[in-house]
């Protein structure tokens, strides 16, 4: 409950979270974070079929903060999903199917809508999403950092004055570290230097916070002095240099629009959240310096320096 998020929060247009983080949100935050009244005006759940599991957090945010709100001071709420009935047996019955179907809707305050079949609207719909899509496998080699020092040489143990909520945000940054490498690591620690705030939720002292903080900038220094810009590697495994280089081929310089004059874009799925933050800190680095971050690398290692 920092400052700063709640004045993020509050000075937001569009808010974007997860589930389980929208609850919470709207849990912290419920003066700012305001359903309806003129403040949030319109909620989008994607994969809104979770909303009819009784523990999911759709649910609860539905039931404990969209049903409080008078019906004529409510957002309204737009839901996606292309499957509204889960985990349904072969033997459920119609009965209990459109039971399902309308507790759904009840829960969403809703009506399922579809495009009807064969309506023309629906053959411009495909069309507009059809292209020619091209597969392929792209194969790395696992064992390709393995001239890399080891992350627990740095980190043998964790002090005790660190806070135990903090000890899985640790094990995350060794994650990154043996999946993409020192350079991107490194990068995404001076992030987290420059953003991160005490967690007064879980009342974290300023003792604790600034062990944090410490880890942190440790982890920063290993990983700059595995960062050698002339080796072949460069600082990152072989699973992030085989996905630079398929970005490269994708979108380079060369290839930025296509036939018809529009952008190329690239979307990347990853597995864990703080992977897709730091690849973001890498790509925004990279179109900031031109792919050169030795200079901001020094610039930021003064910087934790001085704090």
């Amino acid at each position: 409950q920092s400052t700063s998020s709640r004045d993020a929060v509050a000075r937001a247009d569009v808010v974007v979270a997860t589930h389980g983080s929208a609850l919470e949100l709207l849990e912290h935050y419920p003066d700012v974070l305001v359903l309806g009244r003129g403040r949030v005006c319109l909620v989008i759940v994607d994969e809104c079929h979770y909303a009819g599991t009784r523990d999911h957090p759709y649910r609860k945010i539905m039931d404990s903060f969209y049903r409080r709100i008078p019906p004529p001071d409510r957002p309204r709420v737009l839901g996606l999903t292309a499957s509204p009935i889960i985990n349904v047996k072969r033997t459920t019955d119609d009965g209990r199917l459109l039971g399902l179907v309308e507790e759904l809707e009840y829960t969403m305050d809703s009506k399922i809508v579809r495009i009807p079949q064969g309506d023309a609207g629906e053959e411009a719909i495909a069309d507009a999403f059809r292209n020619d899509v091209h597969e392929k496998i792209v194969g790395y080699n696992d064992e390709a950092a393995a001239g890399l020092r080891a992350f627990d040489e740095m980190l043998p143990y964790v002090p005790e004055e660190l806070h135990r909520s903090r000890h899985r945000e640790l094990e995350q940054l060794h994650y990154l570290y043996d999946e993409l490498g020192p350079l991107v690591t490194a990068e995404y620690c001076g992030v987290l230097l420059r953003e991160i705030s005490p967690n007064r939720f879980e009342r974290e002292t300023e003792v604790e916070f600034r062990t944090l903080k410490e880890q942190i900038l440790k982890m920063r220094y290993f990983c700059l002095g595995q960062y050698r810009p002339e080796t072949k590697n460069a600082g990152m495994t072989h699973k992030m240099l085989v996905l630079m280089d398929l970005l490269e081929k994708l979108l380079g310089e060369n290839e930025k629009n296509d036939e018809e004059g529009n952008k190329k874009v690239g979307v990347l799925f990853v597995e864990r959240r703080i992977t897709a933050m730091a690849l973001y800190a890498h790509m925004r680095n990279r179109g900031a310096q031109g792919g050169d971050d030795s200079d901001d690398d020094k610039k930021e290692e003064e910087e934790s320096e001085e704090e």
